[in-house]
């Protein structure tokens, strides 16, 4: 699963706050729990003097209206010892292997998972204002071309689905 840098589209660009999306489908048959991971930038609620952001969140939000279901935010992620944030979104099933970790409940249809980034430090090598925007009609195919990956490494969340059963199962 790639994250693209997106500007309109209901997302809200403005000059101070810039945005990655990726869109998730559900299974048909069975639900969907997605799996992500990133390494964070720094916020003044790490270090006060020096950060790469002010404010960053992960948030779930509809695909025909702008609807936003949940987020996880900064000040309420989890970072392990690697200094990374994963994040599990699925159907309140899956949170009981989550444990204490982050968790969002994903509606019941196809979602935009939205990473904000709110005042990003021009030398912050994660700062989105870098990367190419989606569409861009000059690429054959923007999928591989334009993930944000690609720019800013793993500073941009990646990460994979799995059927229900596949994930409570530990594949």
């Amino acid at each position: 699963m790639n994250f693209y840098h997106r500007t309109g589209s209901g997302l809200y660009a403005n000059r101070d706050t810039q945005y990655l999306a990726a869109r998730i489908g559900q299974s048909l048959d069975e639900p969907l729990v997605t799996v992500l991971r990133f390494k964070p930038p720094t916020t003044p609620l790490v270090s006060k003097d020096k950060f790469d952001v002010r404010y960053w969140s992960l948030c779930l939000g509809g695909t025909i209206y702008s609807i936003t279901y949940s987020c996880l935010s900064d000040r309420d992620a989890k970072v392990d010892k690697d200094g990374y944030v994963t994040l599990v979104i699925g159907p309140k099933e899956a949170k009981a292997k989550v444990g204490d970790g982050n968790f969002l409940q994903s509606p019941q249809t196809s979602f935009i998972v939205i990473y904000r980034n709110l005042l990003a430090k021009k030398d912050f090598k994660g700062n989105f204002k870098e990367l190419p925007t989606w569409p861009n009609p000059d690429l054959e195919d923007p999928r591989n071309e334009l993930k944000a990956s690609k720019f800013i490494g793993d500073y941009s969340p990646t990460g994979k689905a799995y059927k229900l059963s596949e994930y409570l199962a530990g594949k």
